[in-house]
C-alpha cells in the first residue's frame, strides 16, 4: 500500500491525485478536487478504478494541491508496486 501523508499550515486547500503506469496510462484517481484539512493521508492499494490488481512494476503518482487564491503546488513521485508476502 502506497501512502501520501500531508500536513498543511491551514485548511482551505484542494487536491487532485492520480496514478499512472510507466507508459503514462491513467490507472487511478485518488483525489478529484477533494477539500483538504490540515493533515491526512491518501493511499493506493495497487488497483485501478475497476478494482483490478495492477501488474507489478513502476508507477507515477501526480499530486496537485491548490487554493482559491491561485496558489498551485505540484509533485510527482515514482512508486514500485511489488508482490505482498502473506
Amino acid at each position: 500500500k502506497y501512502a501520501i501523508n500531508y500536513q498543511l499550515d491551514k485548511p482551505g486547500y484542494y487536491a487532485n491525485i492520480a496514478v499512472f503506469d510507466a507508459a503514462g496510462r491513467f490507472v487511478m484517481q485518488l483525489a478529484n478536487n477533494d477539500i483538504l484539512g490540515t493533515g491526512g493521508t491518501f493511499s493506493w492499494n495497487g488497483e485501478d478504478e475497476t478494482g483490478q490488481r495492477q501488474n507489478l512494476g513502476m508507477y507515477v503518482v501526480v499530486v496537485e494541491i491548490f487554493d482559491l487564491h491561485g496558489n498551485i503546488y505540484r509533485w510527482k513521485d515514482g512508486v514500485g508496486l511489488t508482490d505482498i508476502l502473506k
